[in-house]
């Protein structure tokens, strides 16, 4: 008689459906298209106004846009840990490390985004006068 075993949650995963897939993908795209439309439409409404703050949109909106892709790290990196504490909060580990560990990686994340974002502040803040 074969001895039966419960299949493992790897086991259980299914594949996402294309409608899964196009509705993620649907809903995510918004976040790497809003910096180049805000730029755009910064652009239009600036236009309007001189010719010189015009000019002096493109190097401006590249700066901007530059810092924030290069700080995208604190996004991947905050959801990747944020992840890991969730599921293993989805395992079934009742102790309260995985709680911990979720509440010390938002504490250090905001820490560090807010702590960025005044250094560049100051910095771009510096370099406008």
């Amino acid at each position: 008689r074969a001895h039966h075993q419960e299949p493992t949650p790897q086991q259980q995963q299914r594949e996402p459906s294309f409608f899964e897939l196009s509705k993620f993908t649907l809903t995510a795209m918004p976040i790497f298209v809003a910096p180049t439309l805000m730029s755009v439409i910064d652009t239009a409404v600036v236009g309007q106004a001189s010719s010189v703050d015009l000019a002096a949109m493109g190097p401006a909106c590249a700066v901007v846009d530059s810092v924030t892709g290069l700080l995208v790290f604190i996004s991947v990196g905050t959801t990747n840990l944020m992840s890991r504490a969730v599921a293993s909060d989805d395992d079934g580990d009742s102790s309260s490390s995985s709680s911990s560990s979720a509440a010390r990686t938002c504490a250090v994340a905001l820490g560090l985004a807010s702590l960025v974002g005044a250094v560049v502040g100051l910095g771009l803040l510096a370099f406008a006068s």
